[in-house]
Parts: structure tokens; sequence; C-alpha cells
């Protein structure tokens, strides 16, 4: 179906935005206020529907009075966020000194030239600081000061070349986070030596190892070490990275801001470290300005709490957290669905909630929400998780004593993850304890299994490249329980 924008826009503001839409357009408007009409009965609607809105505001005209409510919905956001915006405010100044040059007031265009290069120096615009450059020697010409015009060029000239330089670096810095996004498309960690020289071609980059200057693109720098080491299993490392980037990610946006606190979260519970606390409440004391970023903080709060509690076993409380957070659960889902985003937060959200309701004795709602994952997952991109999920399946459909179709999920599991030469250590392992759990074995066969397969965890939580799998689903503690149910069945 066609992406309607007007609708996207209409649905993207929040409520102090649709306020000032409300005044700022009775206030402009004269004559016919249709496109308020229009603008009124898209915010009711869920799901856009456009031969109701022809019916309420009529047909003839339609189309005008769509582009003329995106027209002004645009405009009235331009004025709201002026005095938000860095970029807004530099504008504001260069149009006031055009204004104050061109009708000959020089010291007060002087004064608003030397605003708008507070305002760039402050935020690292450099290229805005070499086009008010071209204004100050407007200036200075008119002032007839050659000397001070030929020490302004001289800087102009240093200004230019370093514009230059940090451009590149820039553009240096996005190839490698292109590159290792594309290395990430395929599988979420590294699982063998084969994939770790590939990825260690990225974070080996001498490109890498250089900080810059400008704060967007070390944050970029930061990030791209900090999610390499992450993806290798490396989470001190990455959580070293993390930290740095939370030093300066607050003069990029929200956006970042909300991610690196998470992450710093994230690894302080994957790590064991006791900053979690800290960090977690961080990310919830902080004010964003954006509705994307606050949309995502809401998500996060409820998928780190959902983690440290069933790091700590509090199993009921954490399925209490589920039903009580559907909405952001809810959000997390379509987000993926619509814009194909936030992919590791949804794995994450999946491993975490499978956890929490197994952890309860709910294996039904277990499967369930692993079945909803392998739906939706993309199996074709995320393959090692994708395995994990499957192998997951197996282990539940287990506890729920569903042999038969056990025997058809394990044939299927073990042909994809072959086809996808997937069948790592940990796979290898589980598969043969899957195979040895036969619902005709004896009793002292399946303890015999549960042992070499509580064995065979314990020494993969030692070996590289295989203990990241506990990061997601902790399968040791899971057949601890398991040996407990069947020894009262």
């Amino acid at each position: 179906m066609k992406r309607e924008p007007l609708f996207g826009l209409v649905k993207s503001l929040n409520q102090t935005e649709k306020t000032y839409f409300r005044k700022h357009a009775k206030r402009f408007s004269s004559g016919s206020l249709n496109y308020i009409q229009l603008f009124e009965l898209i915010e009711k609607q869920n799901k856009y529907d456009e031969a109701i809105l022809k019916i309420e505001v009529g047909k003839k005209y339609f189309s005008q009075y769509k582009k003329h409510l995106y027209e002004k919905l645009k405009e009235a956001l331009r004025a709201y966020h002026s005095s938000n915006s860095v970029q807004a405010q530099l504008r504001n100044c260069i149009c006031d000194f055009e204004i104050l040059q061109a009708k000959g007031l020089h010291m007060a265009a002087r004064k608003s030239l030397v605003r708008a290069k507070k305002i760039a120096i402050k935020n690292q615009l450099l290229p805005e600081l070499v086009t008010l450059g071209k204004y100050e020697a407007i200036l200075i010409k008119e002032e007839d000061n050659l000397q001070q015009l030929s020490q302004h060029f001289d800087n102009y000239q240093k200004s230019a070349l370093q514009v230059n330089n940090q451009i590149k670096q820039t553009i240096d810095i996005e190839e490698l986070h292109m590159a290792i996004v594309k290395w990430n498309k395929k599988i979420e960690w590294v699982r063998n030596e084969v994939e770790k020289n590939q990825l260690m071609e990225i974070l080996d980059s001498p490109k890498l190892k250089i900080k810059l200057e400008n704060y967007e693109a070390e944050s970029q720098r930061l990030y791209i070490n900090a999610i390499g080491y992450y993806f290798l299993g490396a989470f001190e490392d990455s959580l070293n990275y993390f930290k740095e980037q939370r030093e300066i990610v607050e003069f990029i946006d929200d956006f970042n801001v909300v991610r690196c606190f998470a992450n710093n979260a994230l690894l302080s519970l994957f790590t064991k470290n006791d900053s979690f606390v800290a960090e977690f409440s961080g990310l919830q004391i902080f004010k964003s300005s954006s509705k994307n970023a606050t949309e995502y903080q809401s998500i996060l709060l409820v998928l780190l709490k959902l983690i440290e509690l069933v790091q700590r076993q509090e199993f009921e409380t954490a399925c209490g957290l589920i039903r009580a957070k559907q909405e952001e659960i809810e959000k997390l889902k379509h987000i993926v669905d619509t814009k194909h985003a936030m992919y590791n937060e949804f794995t994450l959200m999946s491993f975490y909630s499978v956890a929490a309701y197994l952890g309860n004795r709910e294996p039904k709602k277990a499967l369930q929400r692993i079945n909803y994952f392998l739906n939706n997952a993309q199996k074709d991109l995320k393959q090692d998780t994708y395995g994990i999920a499957r192998v997951l399946n197996l282990c539940i459909h287990m506890e729920l004593g569903n042999w038969d179709l056990l025997e058809y999920e394990y044939e299927a599991t073990y042909n994809h993850l072959k086809s996808k030469n997937r069948i790592n250590l940990f796979e290898k392992a589980t598969l043969e304890f899957v195979n040895a759990m036969n619902n005709n074995v004896a009793y002292k066969q399946k303890l015999s299994a549960i042992t070499k397969y509580k064995d065979d965890l314990v020494k993969l939580t030692k070996v590289k490249f295989e203990n990241v799998v506990f990061s997601f689903f902790d399968f040791k503690k899971w057949v601890e329980r398991y040996e407990i149910i069947i020894s009262t069945e």
C-alpha cells in the first residue's frame, strides 16, 4: 500500500506541536479553513482512509486541501522549532546581517555576524564558518582596511582547508559505518574465525584509530568501534567505547543520546557491571524534544528492565512487566514491521520475553512469543539469531511434551542450520541433546542426556565465539529447570 506522507506527518506531531499548528493556522490564514478541518479529521484516524475524508471535506478541491495542509504544517513546524534548531538560529542571524548590511547599518550587521560565528563555533559547523567568512570579507572591504583584509583571507584559506579535511574524515567514517552495517546484515555475532577476520578488516582500519575534532564524526567513529566489539562478543571493550561516546554524544542529537545511554546500560548487564542502575537512571530522566527519541526511549526502558529482571530470575515480575507494557512492545513490533528498524531490540525483547515465560512456567506463552519472532524474523539476514531461535523453539516443544511435532521441527531446524552453514558447537550440542530426549527413552537415559548437555554448556561458556549465545538466552539455567520438571512427571 502506498504510504501517505501527509498522514505520516500529522501522526508524527506531539501535543504541543498540534496546539501550535492550530494557533498558527488560524492566525495566518484568511478565508476558507477547509485544510484545518482536514487536519482534524486525519488526526482522529488510526489508519489513513481518503474516501471518508473526501466525503467530509468534499471531492472537488480535495487535492488542493491536502497540498495546502501539508505546506502549512511544514511552515508551522519551521516556526515552532526555529528557536531550538541550531541551523535555524544561524539562518536567522545571517538573514539579519543581510538586511542590516543592505540598509547600511554596518555596526549592527557586524553584531549579527558575531552572533552567527559564536553559534557556528560552538556547534562545530565548519562549512557554515567558511560561508560566514565570505560575509565578513564584505564588511572588511567596505571598511577599506587592507591589512585586516589580507589577514582575514589567510584565515579564510586555513578554515577552508580544515573544512575539506573534516569533510573527507566524515566520508571515510561513514564508509566504514556502511561496511559494518553490511557485514551485520547476515549475522549478529562472530561465530568463527572467518567471520572474525571479515569484521577485523573493518575494525583494524587506521581511520578508526584517529580521534576526530568534529563531534559528529568522532561519535560515529566511537560507535563503529563499540558496535564492532559487541559483534565480537568483547563486551568490556564495547562498553569502554560507548562510555567514551557518551561524553560527546549530547552535542549530536537526542536520538543518539538515548541510544548511547541504553547501550551503556545493556553492556553493564552483559558484563555484570554495577553501573547499570546509574545508566538506567540516566536514560529514565533524560528529557528529549524529539518524538522519535522519546518513543525509542520508552521502548528501551521496558527492554532493559525486562533483561535485568530475567537476569535476576525474577520471572513473575518480568511477566507482569510484559503485561503492563504491551503498548511499548506492540510499538516495537510495528517499527520492525513497517520501518525495518530496531531489529536488535526486537530480538532481545523476543528472547528475554521467552526466558521470562519459561522461568514463570508459562511455556505456551513462550512458544507463542518465539513463533512470532520466527514468523517475522529476517531469516536470510540475521542467520545466527534466527538459527538460535529455532533451537530454542525445540527446547520449548520439549518442555511442553509435543513429541510428535518435535520430530518434524527437529528435522526442519537441522536442515535449515545445515543449509546456512550455522551448525556451530552450541547448535551441535543442543541438537544432540534434543535428539537424545525421545519420548520413548527411559528416565535414566533422559537424566544422562541432561547431565551431558549441562556439561557441554558449561564448556561452551568458555569457548571463543560460543559464549556469546548465552547473552540472549541462558540455556544452562533452562536445562536445570527442565531437569526438575521431568523429575516430577
